[in-house]
């Protein structure tokens, strides 16, 4: 049976500049920095098996995330072209990132 390519993640620019600065933060939550890596490597096209190699995660972990970025992107997508500020859309995209 052949494998199913796993859902692309596309970030516009203003995502992608954050979810940067996240990755890199000494100050961000441990687990936010994680995700936030996850996710800017999905984005860069590989699959999950191979950002789960390059992050040191399962495999299922790098699936759970990816599901719920691509069910969080039409929401993320309004709130920019909303033109929401910083601020906003900077907790929205932490609390996808956030445990539930």
């Amino acid at each position: 049976m052949p494998r199913l390519s796993p859902t692309p993640i596309t970030l516009t620019e203003r995502q992608g500049a954050v979810l940067e600065r996240w990755a890199r933060s000494q100050a961000k939550a441990y687990r936010l920095v994680q995700r936030a890596t996850l996710i800017k490597e999905m984005a860069g096209g590989a699959n999950n098996r191979e950002v789960a190699g390059r992050t040191k995660r399962s495999r299922s972990t790098v699936r759970l995330w990816r599901s719920r970025w691509v069910a969080a992107s039409p929401r993320l997508a309004v709130a920019e072209q909303e033109g929401g500020e910083e601020q906003l859309l900077s907790n929205l995209r932490e609390e996808i990132l956030s445990d539930e």
